[in-house]
């Protein structure tokens, strides 16, 4: 209730809420800017060579893999 009574929340619908935009706005940093460093550091997790080699070393079935190399495809495009 304190961060919504001075403005500070972006969004009171708690259904809204999610890992990908922040919910708390910030007087120093934009939220778009909060997006896009989200966005960055996820890519810099996920993407880390070792992680993703021991995350198509743990798929056993061949149409998981094929899937698993889809979404990376549409995730490095977007």
């Amino acid at each position: 209730m304190y961060l919504s009574q001075h403005g500070v929340v972006l969004e009171d619908d708690f259904k809204k809420y999610s890992q990908n935009f922040p919910i708390i706005k910030t007087p120093k940093i934009p939220t778009e800017r909060l997006i896009e460093l989200n966005k960055r550091a996820y890519k810099e997790f996920y993407y880390r060579p070792k992680y993703v080699l021991k995350q198509i070393k743990s798929i056993r079935n061949p149409t998981y893999l094929l899937k698993g190399f889809k979404v990376i495809k549409n995730w490095i495009k977007s």
